[in-house]
């Protein structure tokens, strides 16, 4: 996959998503192993960035949203795990702040774009038992079914606004992975025993 993309596979570097918002830059030691999916070489965070030219982010997601900032004019990427909780302690904002701190990136400069992910309609909760009510607002919303949604990629879109970054320089993908059969999702393995799986996010600056 990585070879098709038109990378060398000893200069890509992943991380171990855990949940949480830890944004982590790699150094040269990040590309001594060839296994790029190796436990113990990789770095357990859920955000990952350079502004070095040729040097690949990775990591395996399913459902959640892979969000990727690219900041052309100081030649800067990140990728960044947007799950229900690191949306919640807003992971994006913490990434832009690091940016910011690293390379100099300001948000009305930032492209941003996502992954597919699951969608609203497909995430889907029986209560509100253990949810952030305050934080979901209308992001979190009861259906004449009488379940809950979740929409995740709602309030990223949000976050990214809040943040000061132009509406036409963000692109959140449409598509869902609960119904989209091409790609794996948890919640759908979790309903249907199907195997589960995951689909691999790769992101770049080419020379």
């Amino acid at each position: 996959f990585i070879k098709k993309s038109g990378i060398n596979s000893k200069q890509v570097v992943g991380i171990r998503l855990v949940h949480g918002i830890i944004i982590v830059e790699p150094s040269d030691k990040d590309f001594r192993s060839k296994d790029i999916l190796n436990p113990d070489i990789i770095n357990q965070a859920d955000g990952i960035m350079t502004s070095k030219v040729g040097v690949g982010l990775f990591f395996n997601i399913a459902d959640c949203m892979p969000v990727i900032i690219y900041d052309p004019t100081n030649k800067a990427i990140a990728l960044l795990h947007a799950g229900r909780i690191g949306v919640e302690n807003n992971i994006l904002a913490s990434a832009m702040a690091k940016m910011s701190l690293q390379y100099g990136t300001k948000p009305n400069d930032v492209l941003i774009s996502s992954g597919p992910s699951i969608s609203r309609d497909s995430y889907i909760f029986d209560t509100n038992e253990g949810v952030n009510m305050a934080f979901w607002g209308q992001y979190f919303s009861l259906n004449n079914d009488n379940k809950y949604r979740m929409d995740i990629k709602g309030m990223v879109l949000g976050q990214a606004l809040s943040l000061g970054i132009q509406q036409s320089n963000i692109a959140i993908s449409k598509l869902d992975t609960y119904t989209n059969t091409s790609y794996y999702s948890h919640r759908r393995s979790m309903a249907t025993d199907e195997p589960e799986g995951r689909f691999a996010t790769l992101v770049f600056m080419r020379p």
